[in-house]
């Protein structure tokens, strides 16, 4: 007994050191490469009541724009992995924080592959979506959350985003999405007159991706947004949504897209958001969503594409915005009773007061 117990220390000690050794030479690489995606990095979760330890880098052997998640803790998970198998593949889609790709299920006899979706629902976590574990534990909704620090994303010369924003009657502001500006040491907003400033962030609120700018240099007037913050959102109701899709590549002009509000709940039921069937783009992000009375309901952040996915975008509540507006001073105005327009009645009113912001 005392002999068997000799030898099995020793061996629970190496296993212990080599799972560390693969723990560190992950943690090292996701450091190294983590400015360059949200998504890389070590991160931990479960599955089926077991428990995940993931880093997802670049991938070695697919092409550049692949990420792996290798399964760190294989063993503990089963299913016939083991430490450093690779677990799934994604790779971007059109949409910031979104990525798609297949993830691998093994029982003791096969190995299939299914396809998948990630979703970033902050800079510290994901939710991984999948048809894995129908076939295991039912749940097909994983979330994760990031164990070790992340390099900071340094603004890189020449390295640019682009998005939208509106300008807020009265005032020299604009309201954006803090992904658009959120590296920027310079940020530039034009106008579809053609007039540019530069901007500041003057208040911002990471949580739920709202930024606030101040333009230099910009006399305040009676153009703009007047914000209603009784103004409801239903399901069914038409909105509009203004914007500059693709920034300056398509065109430095605003258009404007309808659709239907789907839902009143953003991804994973977000209180914050609602979804809705306008079809946004890149670009888009920052801009206001109306309705039919010109009210802005919500500020345009994501969309989810994909080739079994359609009319999925979601736009920040405008409600959600209150604490950062009223923390710079914005007031608020009731205006009920105002009638209905139609989209492009919307467009010639409204359309002045978008802007495209460039932050470098």
């Amino acid at each position: 007994m005392l002999f068997a117990l000799l030898i099995f220390l020793p061996s629970a000690v190496f296993a212990q050191q080599k799972g560390q050794q693969l723990y560190d030479e992950y943690a090292k690489k996701a450091l190294e490469q983590s400015p360059d995606d949200l998504l890389i990095g070590i991160w931990s979760g479960s599955l089926c009541g077991k428990r995940i330890v993931l880093a997802v880098v670049h991938s070695e052997d697919k092409r550049p724009n692949i990420l792996e998640a290798v399964l760190l803790n294989g063993k503990e998970v089963g299913y016939g992995f083991k430490d450093g198998d690779a677990w799934f593949f994604v790779s971007h889609v059109a949409t910031r924080g979104v990525y798609e790709g297949k993830t691998l299920y093994r029982n003791r006899l096969f190995k299939n592959w299914y396809p998948n979706r990630v979703v970033m629902t902050g800079e510290d976590v994901f939710t991984a979506y999948d048809d894995v574990t129908t076939a295991t534990c039912g749940s097909t909704a994983n979330t994760y959350v990031r164990r070790e620090p992340r390099a900071k994303h340094d603004s890189r010369e020449g390295a640019n985003s682009s998005g939208s924003g509106f300008l807020l009657s009265q005032t020299a502001l604009i309201i954006t999405c803090n992904h658009v500006v959120e590296s920027a040491s310079k940020i530039t907003v034009y106008f579809a007159s053609g007039s540019s400033y530069d901007a500041r962030v003057l208040a911002r609120d990471l949580n739920n991706d709202i930024a606030i700018l101040s333009l230099v240099g910009f006399t305040p007037g009676q153009e703009g947004f007047r914000l209603n913050m009784s103004s409801k959102i239903a399901a069914g109701d038409q909105v509009h949504a203004l914007g500059y899709p693709l920034g300056e590549a398509l065109s430095r002009q605003p258009s404007i897209v309808s659709g239907q509000v789907s839902s009143t709940l953003g991804i994973e039921d977000s209180p914050t958001e609602f979804r809705m069937s306008t079809p946004i783009n890149p670009g888009n992000s920052g801009g206001p969503i109306l309705n039919d009375r010109g009210d802005v309901l919500g500020i345009a952040v994501s969309a989810i594409r994909g080739r079994a996915v359609e009319g999925l975008s979601f736009g920040i509540k405008i409600t959600t915005a209150l604490p950062l507006l009223q923390q710079v001073g914005v007031r608020f105005e009731e205006m009920d009773n105002r009638p209905s327009q139609t989209a492009s009645q919307l467009f010639s009113v409204y359309s002045k007061a978008v802007v495209m912001i460039q932050a470098k």
